[in-house]
């Protein structure tokens, strides 16, 4: 007994001639005190995974208005991959320009050459864009058609061809002003 006593002592200092009822209650003691700093760096090592997925990953925007129905409707939440560095014709994408967040589809890619024609078309390369919407696509009074694409430049359409606020406004987005692509997407109509 006092060869296990003197072990403990010398494990645990300041433990001395305590009773093993005492010795029992200051382990407890610190074996939570070491379980509470133990989960609060996991807690905090979950946090700071999860603000860098949330601020370099992946992105949040909520849609407005009804520019991309019926793909995306008003309230609805989009998540995007913020690291995607190649993009594909029809991708759905959130680009900024002059500080606004919008989104989109890819009408073009690099290199291509785009024509919105008077009557409202979309030329792609010389090859009238085939749709089931026979809405004209609104073209601006001012427009420079055809616009040919540089190597890191898209042309970008609303699925709503009335509405203007896209590449027919802003011209060319560079791939720097694209922020993300498309992941996925919660309904949340109506909040």
């Amino acid at each position: 007994m006092t060869g296990r006593a003197v072990a403990m002592s010398d494990m645990h200092p300041g433990i001395g001639d305590a009773t093993p009822a005492a010795i029992r209650g200051r382990l407890r003691k610190a074996d939570l005190a070491l379980m509470r700093r133990q989960s609060l760096a996991r807690v905090v090592a979950v946090a700071l995974v999860l603000w860098l997925m949330l601020s370099f990953v992946f992105g949040f925007m909520r849609c407005t208005g009804e520019t991309m129905s019926p793909a995306l409707e008003d309230g609805d939440l989009l998540i995007y991959y913020r690291l995607s560095n190649t993009y594909e014709s029809g991708d759905i994408v959130v680009y900024t320009k002059d500080n606004v967040q919008y989104i989109g589809r890819i009408a073009a890619m690099p290199a291509d050459e785009v024509e919105i024609t008077e009557d409202g078309t979309l030329v792609i390369n010389g090859y009238y864009q085939a749709s089931t919407d026979t809405t004209p696509y609104a073209r601006q009074e001012n427009a420079d058609y055809p616009l040919n694409l540089a190597e890191d430049e898209y042309f970008i359409l609303l699925d709503d061809r009335s509405s203007v606020l896209d590449s027919r406004t802003f011209g060319a987005v560079k791939l720097d002003d694209i922020d993300g692509k498309l992941l996925t997407l919660l309904r949340r109509r109506g909040f």
